[in-house]
């Protein structure tokens, strides 16, 4: 038999697979004393709980019954295979008297009644326990009992009243007994919102005297679970009597719903148990597929390639989806790009499809996961979402030795005559001065004006794009003036550089690129650098490492120490590089400090000047 025991102090959460467990089969009663029958009722907590069973003499069980001096009773009660055994004596040096309830153990005492109960072979723990006496006659000259009535408490291998019921032995003394055709039914699989099924249950006053039932409950509360049929509440059933309790099922939730029927009597356990439960189902249900997206190493920030989720309708009910959204802590690593569930009504058998890609937002392993919302109780479905962000070279940053890519005055790069107003001259980057042909999103660049005739700007931007309203670089009439610029390649590989009034000659010299994809890292170049910002420090000052000012045609090599771990990854350092009151027009170049010199410039200046300018 399977066990379909519950728990009472809490909610049962398994689904029992069998349908409905039926009782014993019920014995008639025995219609006059003297009665010899021994009832057993097992707890819904304790480990025997198997219905109500009733061995009666009169109804075809047999007994065997040994009655000894000092009011010992060995009773085995046998019917349809199966037994029991008790063995009862009071408490040491006393005997039995009617009336009273007796404490038990398993062990003679003269403070407990002895008890010893084995149920086909197997025994248990019987003490704590109580036994109350009804009836107990003795033969006076032997001192052995001649008539016994009692009923019991006891416990077996738990701290529950596991076991009760009712023993008679040539008693006079009639007991009420009651069982139920089923012990437990389940009501199995039923979709949320179908109609109610229902199961007739089957009381059967089964001891000698009458039966008196209380009113019928559920023991646990429930919302699938009614009694649409009652014949035995508030009455009273003599022996042999039945009558019948209707239970509907109907789901309103998902899951199990279970609960217990109780139905007090006038037993010695004071209730009648049968186990109750339904499972409920979505009405609305799809298939998805795949269970779980893992798109592996994915570069940080690059968009990889989308993978899809398939969403099959399988229910007869249609389901209706929303838009799809990725949610979770790492849900900026992954985007929705394409979504055919949106507003979509599935039948069985039809399809609708939403594609993730992979956008790592850093190292590591990211986890998200696609929600996909609509009209069932199961809402919303969920896909888990992983992918494993690594370093790839796109947007890193790739030095140079300083080129000259420009010099209007010498015809570098663009037309040998200075830039007029509004001129523009579309730059060559790509292929040049180190930078590659291929895989640059944007180039750094120190850019110079000479001999402007006004007070003007330059603006660098693409090449192709509309020119931006920004300067790159603002000069006065006559100056010699550099900054850095930092800008996206256009078309072509150019970039636009634009003189605002005036003439001035222009000079563009290339000192690093930034990288468009990932292409560089199978290559000789491998990964460029990551910015790491750090805390400004001055590394060097002439004034008062020197004392004095920088000769013209000399240098200072400075050391960059930011420690072991630190230095054999350093490629570049970003670094601000002034010059203070010169004493003529002149510029300083800043570069890697192999040889040759390159014959560029990082900071153009005019006498008597403070003139700054970013460097890489």
């Amino acid at each position: 038999m399977p066990n379909i025991r519950g728990v009472l102090s809490g909610v049962i959460a398994a689904v029992v697979v069998t349908t409905a467990v039926s009782g014993p089969a019920i014995a008639a009663p025995a219609a006059t004393p003297p009665h010899t029958a021994l009832t057993v009722d097992g707890h819904p907590n304790s480990w025997w709980y198997q219905g109500s069973q009733v061995f009666d003499q009169a109804a075809g069980a047999t007994f065997t019954v040994g009655a000894a001096a000092g009011g010992e009773l060995n009773l085995r009660a046998d019917q349809g295979g199966d037994n029991w055994t008790w063995r009862l004596a009071p408490p040491t040096g006393a005997s039995w008297t009617a009336g009273t309830t007796y404490q038990l153990a398993g062990y003679p005492s003269a403070e407990y009644a002895l008890v010893d109960v084995q149920h086909a072979g197997a025994g248990c723990d019987e003490a704590p326990g109580t036994l109350t006496v009804r009836e107990a006659t003795t033969d006076p000259e032997t001192g052995a009992l001649t008539a016994f009535a009692a009923s019991y408490g006891i416990s077996c291998f738990s701290s529950y009243d596991d076991l009760h019921g009712e023993i008679r032995w040539q008693s006079s003394v009639d007991y009420a007994a009651a069982a139920t055709d089923v012990m437990s039914h389940n009501f199995g699989d039923r979709l949320v919102g179908s109609a109610p099924v229902t199961r007739t249950i089957t009381v059967t006053s089964t001891g000698s005297a009458a039966t008196v039932f209380g009113t019928a409950s559920f023991l646990f509360p429930t919302t699938a679970h009614s009694i649409t049929g009652d014949t035995c509440s508030d009455t009273t059933r003599a022996p042999g009597e039945t009558c019948t309790i209707t239970i509907s099922a109907a789901p309103t939730k998902l899951g199990g719903d279970w609960t217990w029927l109780q139905l007090p009597d006038n037993t010695s356990l004071g209730k009648r148990y049968v186990q109750l439960g339904v499972n409920g189902l979505d009405p609305r249900t799809v298939g998805v597929s795949p269970a779980s997206l893992s798109f592996g190493d994915q570069y940080i920030a690059d968009r990889g390639q989308a993978n899809s989720v398939t969403v099959t309708g399988t229910s007869a009910e249609p389901t209706t989806f929303g838009a799809a959204t990725v949610t979770g802590t790492d849900a900026s690593s992954f985007v929705v790009t394409a979504d055919t569930c949106k507003g979509a009504t599935l039948a069985k058998g039809q399809t609708c499809r939403v594609d993730v890609a992979p956008v790592p937002a850093g190292a590591g392993i990211r986890t998200a996961v696609l929600e996909l919302p609509n009209n069932s109780l199961s809402s919303p479905r969920t896909v888990p979402l992983t992918a494993n962000g690594v370093i790839g070279s796109r947007g890193t940053y790739y030095p140079l030795s300083p080129a000259r890519i420009m010099d209007t005055r010498t015809g570098n790069g663009a037309a040998k005559a200075k830039l007029g107003p509004n001129g523009t001259a579309n730059l060559q980057v790509t292929g040049r001065g180190g930078v590659p042909s291929t895989g640059v999103s944007a180039v750094v660049l120190n850019v110079t004006v000479t001999e402007p005739t006004a007070s003007s700007f330059l603006t660098v931007y693409p090449s192709g794009k509309p020119k931006p309203n920004a300067s790159s670089l603002n000069f006065k009439r006559g100056w010699t003036r550099s900054n850095s610029v930092t800008v996206a390649v256009g078309s072509g590989g150019k970039v636009a550089i634009n003189n605002s009034s005036g003439y001035t000659h222009a000079i563009v010299d290339v000192v690093g690129f930034y990288a468009s994809d990932n292409s560089f890292m199978f290559t000789e170049r491998g990964l460029g650098g990551q910015f790491l910002p750090v805390v400004p420090r001055r590394l060097f000052d002439s004034r008062s490492d020197w004392g004095q000012k920088l000769p013209a045609d000399h240098q200072v090599r400075l050391a960059l120490n930011y420690g072991y771990d630190a230095n054999w990854r350093m490629r570049a350092a970003v670094v601000n590089i002034t010059a203070v009151t010169p004493t003529s027009a002149g510029f300083l170049t800043a570069w890697n400090g192999e040889w040759p010199e390159p014959k560029t410039s990082t900071v153009n200046y005019g006498a008597r000047s403070i003139t700054p300018n970013l460097a890489v």
